[in-house]
């Protein structure tokens, strides 16, 4: 039982043991680690890579920000251009409502400029000086939106006056809505940013233009 032996000296083959087989199923037990696993190579990883596709949208607050402010006034033009086709206001209406996307995608970003600093202030403060903000740049939109309806629209038309704020209603309810969306996604990134200050020490950098409570 204690195995072949060439004369008398040290065993032809060990005998088995039961903690062989043991040692045997516990190796084929064993789950094989995820860093043993090949990646797959996706023939798409590099040109996702390059447009930031392989990373959560969030991560980097600068791009999310160009990226959805120029989806919300791409839909903005669009949805005007379709809603003056379907009024059979003529051609003309591209070039009033280009000329009004691109007054709103302007006055925003200076507004979204204007917010990241007033986020740092007192809460009334913020409030107040926001609502100021937004009826001011509401009442500038109206006056370009009118002299544009005037002049590419409806030539005979001839606004004076208080008759340039006769679009500013929906203007305001146009930008209130654009301001709570950045206030509330600014104020998220703050809050997260100064509770889990360990945490954000370790995360990669940010762009410096999109540091959401930067002080400098």
């Amino acid at each position: 039982m204690g195995g072949a032996r060439i004369g008398g000296g040290a065993p032809l083959y060990r005998q088995a043991m039961a903690t062989d087989s043991a040692t045997l199923d516990r190796r084929a037990a064993t789950p094989r680690r995820a860093a043993d696993t090949p990646k797959i190579q996706s023939p798409a990883e590099p040109i996702a890579r390059g447009m930031g596709l392989d990373q959560p949208f969030f991560d980097d607050k600068n791009r999310a920000f160009w990226i959805l402010q120029s989806i919300g006034w791409g839909g903005y033009f669009c949805l005007r251009t379709l809603s003056g086709i379907a009024n059979n206001l003529g051609w003309m209406l591209l070039v009033h409502t280009l000329l009004l996307t691109a007054t709103g995608y302007s006055l925003t970003l200076l507004m979204a400029s204007l917010f990241r600093r007033l986020i740092r202030m007192q809460p009334i403060w913020t409030l107040v000086l926001s609502l100021a903000a937004v009826v001011l740049a509401s009442g500038t939109f109206s006056i370009i939106e009118t002299w544009s309806v005037a002049t590419f629209i409806k030539p005979g038309f001839k606004p004076e006056g208080i008759g340039y704020l006769s679009a500013i209603l929906l203007d305001f309810a146009l930008l209130t809505a654009w301001t709570a969306l950045i206030t509330g996604s600014i104020t998220s990134c703050c809050w997260r940013t100064r509770s889990g200050s360990a945490r954000c020490s370790r995360a990669r950098p940010r762009p410096r233009s999109w540091r959401c409570c930067a002080t400098s």
